[in-house]
């Protein structure tokens, strides 16, 4: 985010920013259904991030899931 150092109308609208390190991925184990498995390998998803199986455990439980993390990593199939 160097080049947003020098531009003067993100720093009087930005509060701050932080760079996160990125992180290796964690990868889950969940039941999930043959055809579903099947329907997932059709589309090269041959295993599911940590943050989806957990998101999908706690809505199996009846829970309620707000889910942050980075663009592109999955939150939509969550």
């Amino acid at each position: 985010m160097r080049f947003l150092d020098g531009d003067r109308e993100f720093q009087l609208q930005a509060a701050g920013y932080k760079y996160i390190q990125p992180a290796p991925a964690r990868y889950g184990e969940l039941e999930i259904s043959k055809k579903l498995r099947d329907a997932f390998s059709r589309d090269g998803i041959d295993r599911l991030y940590l943050h989806q199986t957990e998101t999908v455990k706690l809505i199996r439980q009846g829970g309620n899931v707000v889910l942050m993390t980075p663009t592109a990593s999955g939150k939509s199939l969550a």
